[in-house]
């Protein structure tokens, strides 16, 4: 069986709002009263519930929603150290894997070269949707200090302070 994609259109405002608002729940949802009273479209949030449980920050279990010991520290802690800890734990999470090991060697990604990762990744049919994968996989990496991105280059480079290293 071919392991869970990322939705990488679900935003890191999403999860990280998702993550506030459970921690003003006490850490514990039940998942209908988390619906009805969170607000957030419904559409929306299996996919934000798959992308927080795929970075360890939470679980379902029985119908309730559980902040993890990480989903509990990252909801306490600066944005600076969040997006560094998300930053981790997207590195090792395909697509960002790849890409990232693709970075490290030429330190620098085209546009195409990341669709090209995306469509290995089975990540659009068409397009368009690749096109708007690979906007939404900016801003994972821009939000995760992971990459910068030079929309005028089209291209992607390590954060500067990585490039020094």
């Amino acid at each position: 069986m071919e392991p869970e994609k990322f939705p990488l259109c679900v935003s890191p405002d999403h999860v990280m709002g998702l993550l506030g608002y459970l921690s003003g729940l006490g850490g514990v949802a039940d998942a209908n009263s988390f619906n009805a009273a969170s607000g957030v479209d419904l559409d929306l949030l299996p996919h934000a519930l798959a992308v927080a449980e795929m970075l360890g920050l939470v679980t379902s279990d029985s119908g309730y929603i559980i902040l993890t010991k990480l989903g509990k520290r990252l909801g306490n802690e600066g944005a600076r150290y969040t997006r560094r800890a998300l930053g981790e734990i997207l590195a090792g999470i395909e697509p960002f894997r790849s890409l990232m090991h693709v970075l490290r060697e030429r330190r620098s990604l085209s546009r195409d070269d990341a669709i090209k990762i995306l469509r290995e990744s089975h990540y659009g049919e068409s397009e368009e949707e690749l096109a708007r994968e690979f906007r939404c996989l900016i801003s994972w990496l821009l939000y995760a200090h992971l990459a910068e991105y030079d929309p005028e280059e089209d291209m992607i480079r390590p954060p500067r302070e990585r490039r020094a290293r």
